[in-house]
């Protein structure tokens, strides 16, 4: 599936659960799963929406999903804490992640929500 980033923008805006729905039907493709992520923390302001979705994409297999993850609750949550077991999970991510530079960046934004 091609769907651009302006695509992906003017349906976090309009439909915000369509967008996420989007997530499933490109399993395999890296790249707009991560634009998906990155573009819903910054257009969605609906934690219902946007909780379960990080929830689920920190368990992700690849770094690159987890890490456009870890942005993206750092955008979301940018003038509020994270819900607790945001925060354990992205301290977890801080000590066992087999990425060294995603262990690094999850404690940086960590140390930001303290």
């Amino acid at each position: 599936m091609i769907i651009s980033q302006d695509q992906i923008r003017q349906l976090a805006k309009t439909q915000p659960q369509e967008a996420v729905k989007l997530i499933s039907g490109c399993a395999n493709d890296v790249s707009t799963i991560t634009d998906i992520v990155e573009i819903l923390s910054e257009e969605v302001s609906d934690e219902t929406i946007m909780l379960p979705l990080f929830k689920r994409l920190l368990k992700h297999v690849h770094v690159l999903v987890r890490e456009s993850t870890v942005l993206g609750i750092s955008n979301f949550y940018i003038d509020k804490r994270p819900p607790i077991d945001i925060l354990n999970k992205l301290e977890s991510i801080s000590k066992s992640d087999p990425s060294s530079d995603l262990r690094e960046f999850s404690s940086d934004i960590l140390k930001n929500f303290k």
